[in-house]
C-alpha cells in the first residue's frame, strides 16, 4: 500500500508556524512538498527561533518541528528569471501553497489567473491573515491578534481575570490544517474536472467559523458567552477542572447518564433524584449550587484514586504537565513519536501525524538545510542543466 498523497508536489511558499504546519500534514501523508525560501537570505524565519538554535548553521528545533519530510530549494520570487523557474516548475506540480499576508499573492503572481496558461490543473491555495481582495488584505496578524480579536480571549480564562489565550496556538494550527484540507480537495476537483482554481483561506475566518455553537446561540438569541470558574462547558454542568487532593482532575458530563453515575461515584445517590438536579437544564441553572459541592469532596481523594474509582469508561482525565502528557506510554501505542537524526541537534524527537493510514507510515527525515533540494529539483522537475542553475545562482535567482 502507498501513502495516502505518494504522487502528489506541492510548491509551498511557507514560513514560521500556520502553513508549514499544513504542509506537514500532507507530506506525513506522502505528499511531495518542495518548501521555496528566498536565497540569499536565512530562509523561512523559524530556522531562527529560539530557544534551540545553533550558530552558523541556520537551524532550529522550532524548524525541525514543522518542515520535516520537506524539501527546501531557494528562489528569488521577485527576479524574472527566478519566476521563470518557479513557472517551469508548476507546470510538474498538483499545487502552489503559500501562507503570506494577503495582498501578496496578487502581487507575486501566485494565484489561479496566473499560473492556470501554464498548468490548467494547477491549484492555488493561500493561508492568509485576513483574506484575499478586501479591505484588510494588506494587514499582518498572528495567531494571538486573531485569539483576541475574533473573542477567543475574552471567554478563556477564569471569571474576573484578564483575558487569556490558549497555551497552544490554536488558530495557526486550524489554520493549517483547514488549508491542507482545502488543498486537497482543490486537487482531487482538478484531477476530475481537469480544471484548477483558487483557495482563500484565513486565519480570521478560520477563528470566527470555530465560534459554531456559541456563535450561533449569539447570532439568534444575542446570548452572551462568559467565563465559568475551573474551565467549565458553557451548558454542561458538571464539567471542568476540579482540584484533589494532589493535583486537578477534568471531567465532562455530557450525558444524563454520566451525572448519575458521578453521583453514585462521590457518594451522593440522592443527586439523581434531587429536582434541582435532574436534567442539563436544571444543573446549568442551579451551577453555583452544585459545583462548589462536588468540589468539597474532589478534594478528599487523590486524582488518581478518583480515576480508579471513575474507571476508564467514564470521561475524566488527570490534569497533565507537557511534560507528564508526553512520558504517557499511550502515545508510543499510538505510534506518535518520531526521532530523526540531526548532524547538530542530535536526536530530535518529535510528533508524528494524528493520520493513521492502512500502509506503512512515512519515515520521518529531518526538515533540509536551505537550498539543499536545489540542484536535484531544477535538473529533475524544470529540465535545467546543473551548469544552468549555477548561473541562475550566480545572477541571484536562485
Amino acid at each position: 500500500m502507498t501513502l495516502p498523497l505518494e504522487g502528489i508536489r506541492i510548491l509551498a511558499v511557507t514560513q514560521y508556524g500556520a502553513g508549514p504546519f499544513g504542509m506537514l500534514q500532507l507530506a506525513d501523508l506522502g505528499a511531495d512538498i518542495i518548501k521555496i525560501e528566498n536565497p540569499g537570505s536565512k530562509g523561512d524565519v523559524g530556522r531562527t527561533v529560539p530557544p534551540y538554535l545553533e550558530e552558523g548553521v541556520n537551524d532550529s528545533i522550532y524548524f525541525q518541528s514543522f518542515n520535516r519530510n520537506n524539501r527546501s530549494v531557494t528562489l528569488n520570487l521577485v527576479n524574472p528569471k527566478g519566476v521563470e523557474v518557479f513557472h517551469r516548475l508548476t507546470k510538474s506540480c498538483h499545487g502552489v501553497f503559500s501562507n503570506l499576508r494577503g495582498d501578496l499573492p496578487t502581487r507575486m503572481g501566485l494565484r489561479y489567473k496566473d499560473l492556470k496558461a501554464i498548468n490548467p490543473k494547477i491549484v492555488t491555495c493561500h493561508l492568509t491573515g485576513y483574506g484575499m481582495d478586501n479591505s484588510r488584505s494588506a494587514s499582518p496578524s498572528y495567531d494571538m491578534l486573531i485569539q483576541g480579536e475574533t473573542g477567543w480571549m475574552d471567554i478563556t480564562g477564569e471569571p474576573g481575570g484578564a483575558p487569556q489565550r490558549s497555551g497552544v496556538p490554536v488558530v495557526d494550527f486550524a489554520g493549517g490544517y483547514n488549508a491542507a484540507f482545502a488543498l486537497v480537495s482543490g486537487i482531487l476537483r482538478a484531477q476530475i474536472s481537469g480544471k484548477g482554481c483558487d483557495l482563500d483561506v484565513s486565519l480570521y475566518d478560520t477563528a470566527v467559523a470555530m465560534l459554531n455553537y456559541m456563535g450561533t446561540w449569539h447570532l439568534t438569541r444575542a446570548h452572551d458567552v462568559m467565563r465559568q470558574p475551573g474551565s467549565s462547558h458553557p451548558s454542561q454542568v458538571p464539567s471542568g477542572v476540579f482540584k484533589t487532593s494532589d493535583g486537578w482532575i477534568v471531567y465532562t458530563c455530557a450525558k444524563e447518564e454520566f451525572f448519575a453515575r458521578l453521583s453514585d461515584i462521590v457518594g451522593r445517590p440522592e443527586w439523581k433524584e434531587d429536582p434541582r438536579f435532574l436534567r442539563f437544564a436544571d444543573r446549568l441553572k442551579n451551577r453555583e449550587v452544585l459545583v462548589p459541592m462536588l468540589q468539597d469532596l474532589f478534594v478528599e481523594k487523590t486524582t488518581g484514586e478518583w480515576l480508579d474509582l471513575m474507571g476508564p469508561d467514564f470521561p475524566a482525565a488527570r490534569v497533565n504537565t507537557v511534560a507528564t502528557a508526553l512520558a504517557e506510554p499511550f502515545l508510543e501505542e499510538r505510534q506518535l513519536m518520531h526521532t530523526m537524526e540531526h548532524p547538530v541537534f542530535g536526536a530530535v524527537r518529535t510528533l508524528g501525524s494524528p493520520v493513521k493510514a492502512d500502509s506503512p507510515r512515512i519515515k520521518a527525515a529531518i526538515a533540509p538545510p536551505l537550498g539543499a533540494h536545489t540542484d536535484e529539483v531544477l535538473t529533475s522537475l524544470a529540465g535545467y542543466s546543473l551548469d544552468e542553475v549555477e548561473a541562475l545562482r550566480r545572477e541571484g535567482a536562485v
